[in-house]
């Protein structure tokens, strides 16, 4: 959500938006639309709210998730978008089921992502520029899921309204 908007107010400084630039639902395309952006200060505000977003999730929010044995099918969503963000490691077959990557990666990242250190560490280590056209090409559909809408997601849960509004 993040690069799409950042995108957004790129293209809205030039009096056009990203679907009259053909650019939406084509996540790849913010990518280059974001690259694009000169320097602005509201842009920068929002990469300073972005940066701060996970960071304010509370242990007691993940401690609420790791407790989770099978999580709705949001919860299992947005780890799994956070774990393909990431680039975390989760072996799954070429014909697996969407509910079997589902239940990957929510077992993935339960074990590697929620507790604290990992999830700090993982935080700290992402570098979100690096590979960003491909990350956007795997995250785009995902994130275009009405599932995975931040308002949608509060719903859910607190600690993945602010993962899903970090991606």
């Amino acid at each position: 959500h993040y690069m799409l908007v950042c995108a957004n107010a790129a293209v809205l400084a030039a009096g056009r938006t990203l679907r009259d630039c053909g650019a939406l639902p084509d996540a790849a395309n913010t990518v280059e639309l974001t690259a694009a952006v000169v320097e602005n200060p509201l842009l920068a505000e929002l990469q300073r709210e972005h940066d701060t977003l996970l960071h304010n999730i509370r242990e007691s929010e993940l401690a609420e998730l790791r407790c989770l044995s099978r999580p709705p099918p949001a919860v299992a969503l947005c780890m799994m978008a956070l774990g393909l963000a990431v680039r975390l490691d989760v072996r799954l077959p070429r014909s697996a089921t969407r509910e079997q990557q589902l239940e990957a990666y929510w077992a993935a990242a339960k074990e590697r992502l929620l507790p604290i250190p990992c999830f700090a560490e993982v935080l700290r280590k992402f570098d979100r520029d690096a590979e960003a056209r491909q990350t956007a090409a795997i995250l785009g559909p995902l994130l275009a899921e009405g599932a995975m809408s931040p308002e949608s997601m509060l719903r859910v849960s607190s600690a993945c309204h602010k993962i899903c509004m970090w991606l």
